[in-house]
């Protein structure tokens, strides 16, 4: 697959778990659907991470896109325990450790993340980079949407491992609502934050497994 393919495949799909359908079956978001028709019934992981080796996701949020800190580990909790539950890495260390660690900066320096991931014991790091995620595109419907940058670091090795591009690969998403109303008040937009930070999270980690491509993915 070439770079402008996974480009692509990245901009027009909307990622989505097997399950996330249940989870949010209440709610006005509903999981992702895919925008083509034709294609194979299990969509390729774009990357596998090394089973056998201890790997922590960390999502980094320097520019602060995210409305509020504390999605950073709603996301990166929904990425590890996806890849858990797909076996696709045997130890995930858990992301809450990258966190604190980031947070420890070196004589006003941010740490990098090699060092991040060398001080929560992992070989491997999956950090993602947050630019963009709202709610709203247009400031009047209801259209939850994000956009990441994501690598894969060896730890050990120091170096970037995937993708060959330096400025990562882009994930942008895109999530089909049941309602045009925007939420209004704080408790439905803190709702509809952590809904959308989940999904956000799951469709991450499916770019490192294989998984089936079901017809209107989550509209059950």
């Amino acid at each position: 697959m070439t770079r402008r393919q996974t480009t692509r495949r990245s901009r027009v799909l909307a990622w989505a778990l097997a399950g996330s359908a249940a989870f949010f079956a209440g709610c006005n978001i509903v999981a992702p659907v895919f925008y083509i028709v034709h294609g194979p019934e299990k969509v390729p992981a774009l990357h596998e991470l090394d089973p056998k080796r201890p790997t922590v996701v960390f999502v980094d949020d320097r520019s602060n896109r995210l409305p509020r800190r504390a999605l950073r580990l709603t996301i990166g909790e929904s990425a590890q325990i996806a890849l858990m539950k797909q076996e696709a890495v045997e130890t995930m260390i858990d992301t809450r450790g990258a966190i604190s660690a980031s947070n420890q900066d070196r004589a006003g320096q941010a740490m990098s993340i090699v060092d991040i991931g060398k001080a929560v014991n992992a070989e491997v790091v999956v950090y993602a980079t947050v630019d963009a995620f709202t709610l709203s595109t247009d400031g009047q419907s209801f259209s939850p949407s994000a956009s990441l940058r994501v690598k894969v670091i060896d730890v050990v090795a120091d170096q970037r491992v995937w993708p060959a591009e330096k400025e990562g690969h882009p994930l942008t998403l895109a999530f089909p609502t049941r309602s045009s109303d925007i939420p209004r008040t704080a408790t439905e937009i803190r709702k509809y934050e952590d809904e959308t930070a989940r999904l956000v999270g799951e469709s991450l980690a499916q770019l490192f497994y294989k998984y089936e491509r079901t017809q209107d993915a989550g509209q059950k």
